[in-house]
């Protein structure tokens, strides 16, 4: 009998390992998107979520889908079209991700227990650097927030977004990787229902193939539970949001509608005034000692006060209280902007105040006082900062724990996009566990020399800048795609531009690994899982909230970019056939 040498066996499996590979170790190799639809079959064969659905998208002609997207546009309020083909998960899928997102939030709201109690136990593990921390802190305009927040009332709306990576071997279906997270005041809150609405409006088959759940149980659960907190304080919860001419779109409406069904008041807030006139629909709250009240004043002039027990912010946590002390710094700064947005100011006033707004590279530090002063020397407008705005007196009852609040000040830098580097830390310090959703391979441009001194880390620089086609750039404080820089989608002279950039202010940017987003049909996208964090817990809404692009744009999921919203259903593992149980595990790679 023939005996190998051991050499041989050895070149026969690597020879194996290396050309008999499956075809998915190939695909993986080269970071291929993975197709939502299709899977990594390249078209053959329909993955078993879309079976029963792609057939109806596909039979659409390009006039039917034109029109859809007309008349979508316009249930939508004007606001967004809606996409008529559905982003679908299956119930698996969905339970990693609504885990994924219960844990990023407790972890989150235990650092900022941990920080606001004052133990800041993070610093003496090492979890995330001072330097780090207080640069963030300070671009937020947060830094003077501490001693007015109390950590029982540290609860807020949280709404990661997330990402279906490619193909790998360890992740033959991709991974879903968290992009950036979002706090308090974010988009897709009030577009669960009517995106649902809207899809079974025009293809009710969808849900029926699915037996999709709809959204509106999580809104009965929130805004009960709302209401039970505001019990606890002996009041009754109110929503405070802008005044219309101050919303970007008509998304607050929704929300509005959704309150008011529940039976929860909305009052309307000006942050440039003190709001003691009447507003939109004769509302206003004032303080009174240690209580809120919500006025209303009826068609006959008669006005009525209840007491208010719990808030709901759905706007910019500062501007309920833009003269409050905490709030010093961002009011600067928004003062500031306000004034560039003026046309007919002299170039030198102009050129004067930007200079003075450049944050210093090193440190961050801005002249706050400077920029004040500044302003009041130089301004040709009467400025706001010796008045009373917002509602004077609501911070400090909170601070005082007289009123509970969600997406109270204090909390917005948890949202920055260097802070989200040191999330995973988070949940194994708070939690003693293993990330259930992972971050994206992400550095910073700045590093710490052996001198204690933060500096520009010349390896990474070289290292990013070098390989355009790998990385994306962020800018740290950069919202809705703004100064986000796509690698393989950037132009070589926009990507010299971008290096000089950071090179002035390293610790201003950040780098993530190029990953291809997730197909759908000629779409790129993301979805958004909605949530509320506070002491009792973490709800997550049982659908997500999604939005897609084409594939041939910049690379960026900008929905006001000529983008779509889509629905997410979440498919039922009995609508999968006969077979279910052989495709489960296929299903959760």
């Amino acid at each position: 009998m023939f005996k190998y040498k051991p050499w041989f066996l050895l070149a026969l499996l690597s020879l194996f390992f290396t050309g008999c590979q499956h075809p998915l170790r190939n695909l993986a190799q080269e970071k291929v998107a993975f197709d939502e639809v299709y899977g990594t079959t390249q078209g053959q064969r329909v993955r078993l979520v879309y079976e029963g659905i792609i057939e109806h998208y596909d039979s659409l002609t390009e006039v039917e889908k034109s029109e859809l997207a007309k008349v979508t546009l316009k249930d939508f309020d004007g606001d967004n079209a809606l996409l008529p083909l559905p982003r679908v998960l299956s119930e698996l899928e969905f339970d990693e991700l609504s885990r994924g997102v219960e844990q990023r939030g407790k972890a989150l709201r235990a650092f900022l227990e941990d920080h606001y109690s004052g133990k800041k136990a993070y610093l003496k593990q090492g979890i995330i650097p001072k330097a780090v921390l207080d640069r963030v802190i300070k671009r937020a305009g947060e830094e003077d927030w501490e001693k007015f927040i109390k950590p029982d009332n540290l609860n807020f709306w949280y709404g990661p977004d997330v990402i279906r990576g490619p193909p790998s071997d360890e992740f033959p279906n991709g991974q879903f990787l968290v992009v950036e997270d979002n706090p308090s005041f974010i988009g897709g809150m009030g577009d669960l229902i009517r995106a649902r609405e809207i899809l079974d409006k025009y293809m009710p088959a969808y849900s029926k193939v699915t037996k999709s759940e709809g959204p509106e149980n999580f809104y009965e659960r929130l805004l009960s539970d709302y209401k039970r907190r505001a019990k606890r304080f002996k009041g009754k919860a109110v929503l405070v949001q802008y005044i219309t001419a101050l919303t970007a779109d008509n998304e607050e409406k929704r929300i509005r509608a959704l309150m008011e069904e529940a039976g929860i008041d909305v009052v309307f807030v000006n942050p440039y005034t003190k709001n003691s006139g009447w507003k939109e629909n004769k509302k206003r709250l004032r303080v009174d000692g240690d209580d809120l009240f919500i006025e209303t004043r009826s068609e006959t002039g008669i006005i009525s006060k209840e007491k208010v027990g719990y808030i709901i912010t759905n706007m910019n946590p500062q501007d309920l209280e833009l003269s409050h002390a905490g709030n010093e710094k961002y009011h600067i700064m928004a003062e500031a902007e306000w004034e560039l947005e003026q046309k007919g100011l002299k170039k030198s006033y102009r050129e004067g105040l930007r200079n003075l707004m450049k944050a210093n590279p090193q440190t961050g530090d801005i002249p706050y006082n400077e920029i004040k002063t500044f302003i009041k020397e130089n301004s040709p407008y009467k400025t706001s900062f010796d008045q009373q705005l917002g509602i004077p007196g609501l911070t400090d009852l909170t601070a005082k724990g007289k009123l509970g609040i969600t997406n109270g000040p204090g909390m917005e830098f948890v949202g920055d996009k260097e802070f989200y580097i040191y999330i995973e830390g988070f949940i194994r310090y708070y939690l003693g566990e293993e990330p259930i959703l992972r971050n994206m391979d992400t550095g910073s441009f700045a590093r710490m020399n052996h001198e204690g001194r933060e500096v520009i880390d010349r390896r990474a620089l070289n290292k990013v800048f070098k390989k355009k086609n790998n990385y994306v750039i962020k800018d740290v404080i950069g919202r809705g795609g703004d100064a986000v820089w796509v690698g393989p989608k950037v132009a070589d002279d926009i990507w010299e531009e971008v290096k000089l950039k950071v090179s002035e202010n390293p610790a201003r940017y950040i780098y993530q690994e190029f990953n291809p987003l997730s197909t759908m049909s000629g779409f790129i996208g993301d979805i958004r899982l909605i949530s509320d964090v506070s002491k009792s817990g973490v709800k997550v809404a049982n659908i997500p909230w999604a939005r897609v692009v084409k594939m041939d744009g910049d690379g960026k999921v900008n929905i006001s970019a000529n983008g779509f919203e889509a629905t997410v259903l979440v498919r039922k593992l009995s609508t999968l056939g006969t077979c279910n149980k052989l495709f489960r595990n296929i299903l959760l790679q």
